[in-house]
């Protein structure tokens, strides 16, 4: 029997699918980056892999001055503001993937 870990434990953590949709890329790649070890993830049951927004936004690396400029600009909401309310309102009218 499979244990599954209490909803407090994995608040605020994405499946893969709305990480997907978060950092703009497939859930194939983000599937990748977990084998790789380049992404922390945890698996909350027999086949579902939740991330943390913040490791996502970790996983990106700036490529040139402009990108390390904005970097060390200053900090930034790991996730918009608005995500909650756009991943809710997916869900509710039936067009999020499931």
């Amino acid at each position: 029997m499979v244990t599954r870990q209490p909803a407090a434990q994995t608040r605020g953590m994405l499946s893969l699918a709305e990480a997907a949709e978060f950092a703009g890329i497939s859930i194939k790649t983000l599937r990748r980056r977990i084998a790789e070890g380049a992404l922390p993830a945890f698996r909350t049951g027999p086949r579902l892999i939740r991330v943390y927004p913040e490791d996502l936004i970790a996983l990106a690396k700036p490529i040139n001055a402009a990108a390390v400029e904005r970097v060390d600009s200053g900090p930034r909401d790991a996730v918009p503001d608005d995500w909650n309310r756009r991943l809710h309102d997916r869900r509710s009218l039936g067009t999020g993937r499931r």
